[in-house]
């Protein structure tokens, strides 16, 4: 499992978000993790990379790797100090719902 790119250490100022990403990551990601590298030593996709098991695999092997790739991009695209505040008309559209909410 790869690991994180940034430091955990910001979450100290909300308990509950710490929880809930510890639990993501080291429970709920790991176990696609675990569940995957389960499957694959007696198959064709012992040695694959995990794009080749996610174009070639079918059932629980592709189901366990694309959830692998999907959580690994999925922290991938966190950052510490994130994207900024959206602009144009993806600031305008997000005000609108949130304010009427």
């Amino acid at each position: 499992m790869n690991y994180l790119h940034y430091p955990t250490k910001w979450m100290d100022w909300n308990h509950s978000f710490r929880k809930k990403h510890q639990y993501h990551y080291g429970k709920h990601h790991q176990a696609y993790v675990n569940n995957l590298n389960n499957l694959v030593p007696d198959t064709e996709f012992r040695s694959a990379s995990l794009e080749d098991i996610i174009k070639k695999a079918t059932g629980g092997i592709f189901n366990n790797g694309a959830q692998v790739w999907n959580h690994t991009f999925y922290w991938e695209c966190l950052s510490l100090n994130g994207g900024g505040d959206p602009k144009g008309t993806m600031q305008m559209l997000l005000l609108k719902v949130l304010l009427v909410c």
